[in-house]
């Protein structure tokens, strides 16, 4: 059984890393496209799936200091692409919220991001396409339960 989780853990660490890989470079070229350094698009990342995003928790996640994340959003402000409102429940602190125009970039930027994928689904024979949707359901079904603070052993 041992040797069944270290084939499992290596040929998942392999796949993910080529995804990864594949997926960041999709994204680091449209960032460059449309003028965006990584570091915004990383947070306008964060923002899109967390609802209640602020300046500290931009600092803390990307690993900069306070006035740079300020500096950042001030420019994604500037450029129409974030919003900073009053928080309700704490009016010291700035509510950060994707603007349409925001949206809509973070939206074709993941795309973008993805386009490997439809080369790759042309490379597979049906069959081959099936097994790996019938695995990956399998996989997805799985996660399921895990987020991201989950232990490494489950």
């Amino acid at each position: 059984m041992n040797d069944m989780k270290d084939t499992f853990l290596a040929i998942m660490q392999k796949a993910l890393g080529r995804l990864n890989h594949l997926s960041l470079c999709g994204i680091w070229r449209y960032a460059r496209e449309k003028g965006f350094s990584m570091t915004q698009v990383v947070a306008m990342h964060q923002i899109y799936y967390r609802n209640d995003y602020n300046i500290s928790d931009i600092s803390r996640e990307l690993g900069v200091t306070h006035a740079a994340s300020s500096q950042m959003l001030d420019r994604l402000v500037q450029q129409g692409y974030v919003t900073r409102s009053e928080n309700p429940q704490d009016r010291r602190n700035k509510r950060i919220v994707l603007t349409e125009r925001g949206d809509m970039i973070l939206r074709d930027g993941m795309q973008a991001s993805q386009q490997w994928l439809a080369t790759l689904f042309d490379r597979l024979t049906p069959e081959e396409a099936q097994t790996i949707i019938a695995a990956m359901n399998v996989l997805i079904e799985k996660i399921a339960g895990l987020d991201e603070h989950s232990s490494p052993s489950g």
